[in-house]
């Protein structure tokens, strides 16, 4: 079929449009498969990270414990700064999260020599990419830098400068975590 010296093929210009609007609408709402199991789309932007300090509004802290914030990226411009330096102690996670850091060269995460980075909880998924980890302390414990008890994947992060009085002073995985 030729419409306005194209060819659509066997679908037609009216079949190809119908086709377009259904595939825009199922990338839009999910669509929901055989089984029944509805596919969420896709987040198009992570929840930004606007300030280095420690705690307040746009921090780490902050969206960490924001049960709707993954992915969690960092806006590097906006915080003024590559290094996050913790004040009031870990940064404890609770909930399955991915935190995508801008390279391990340009955003540092620091315990600031006085507490843990991060200890990720029991049956929490956690993914940690392009960032490094340092100045992590534990007096008492160990996981200086990290201390896992949930599933933890690390691609691109240094950990480095960390210290525990126990064991792990990088990170420790402890009581089933993997």
């Amino acid at each position: 079929m030729m419409v306005d010296g194209r060819s659509w093929g066997r679908m037609g210009a009216h079949g190809w449009r119908a086709f377009l609007i259904l595939a825009l609408l199922l990338g839009t709402l999910g669509w929901v498969s055989p089984s029944g199991v509805r596919a969420e789309p896709v987040p198009s932007e992570p929840c930004l990270v606007t300030s280095a300090a420690d705690s307040g509004a746009g921090t780490l802290r902050d969206l960490v414990a924001e049960p709707a914030c993954t992915p969690i990226g960092f806006d590097l411009v906006a915080m003024g700064s590559g290094t996050i330096t913790l004040t009031t102690g870990e940064l404890l996670v609770t909930r399955d999260v991915e935190i995508i850091g801008p390279g391990a060269a340009a955003l540092t995460i620091s315990g600031n020599g006085a507490s843990r980075v991060f200890r990720t909880g029991a049956d929490t998924t956690v993914s940690i990419s392009g960032v490094t980890i340092s100045g992590g302390y534990v007096n008492s414990g160990s996981g200086g830098g990290i201390l896992n008890e949930g599933t933890l994947t690390l691609d691109t992060v240094v950990v480095s400068g960390n210290r525990a009085s126990s064991a792990g002073g990088g990170i420790n995985h402890f009581s089933g975590g993997t």
